[in-house]
């Protein structure tokens, strides 16, 4: 893996829209990650994407991960090298927020990119997609309490009204569902 330090920016324009994409990322994993949500399609301010049959054209879905210490300052320290090369200034938003004690940070689990993120539960053999996504979820409750093991990188910095931040990818997640314990009330 690469080390942190290890960090190299393309600025690209898209309309009146500029983006910093990190071309040479270093990539951050660590296991003991938990799914502090359940994976939503959709939810009060994110529509249904086209995959899964809504009106939205988004590639990807958005998971928050509760991380540990340690994932934390590796994200933190890649954070602040990719800050030191980025032209853009502004009020950095931190990738690492606390949430009552637990550092979480947002991540995107891409579906329909050209490098759809890898994704499996337990045993499983790898898979990418909608389809085999969609079964994982249906399967295992929206993998809410998941405990996981992942691989994450920066992807790029983003720039909006002063504020500037990094969208980060997740590369491979692999799950291990929390046990769904089921109470029969009315068994001897």
């Amino acid at each position: 893996m690469k080390s942190p330090s290890e960090v190299s920016l393309n600025t690209q324009k898209y309309g009146n829209k500029t983006f910093e994409f990190v071309t040479s990322p270093p990539l951050v994993a660590g296991s003991g990650v938990t799914l502090a949500y359940a994976i939503e399609m959709e939810g009060r301010f994110t529509e249904l994407p086209l995959f899964a049959g809504g009106t939205t054209d988004r590639s990807y879905v958005q998971l928050n991960l509760a991380i540990d210490s340690a994932f934390a300052d590796r994200v933190s320290e890649l954070e602040t090298n990719v800050r030191n090369q980025s032209a853009f200034r502004g009020d950095w938003n931190s990738s690492v927020v606390d949430k009552g004690g637990i550092p979480m940070i947002k991540v995107r689990l891409d579906v329909t990119t050209a490098a759809p993120t890898s994704f499996r539960v337990g045993n499983a053999p790898l898979a990418r997609g909608w389809p085999a996504l969609k079964e994982m979820l249906d399967t295992h409750g929206g993998l809410r309490g998941a405990s996981a093991t992942v691989v994450i990188r920066p992807q790029k910095v983003w720039e909006v009204q002063g504020k500037v931040g990094i969208t980060w990818k997740l590369l491979q997640i692999d799950f291990e569902p929390r046990p769904v314990v089921v109470h029969d009330y009315f068994a001897q």
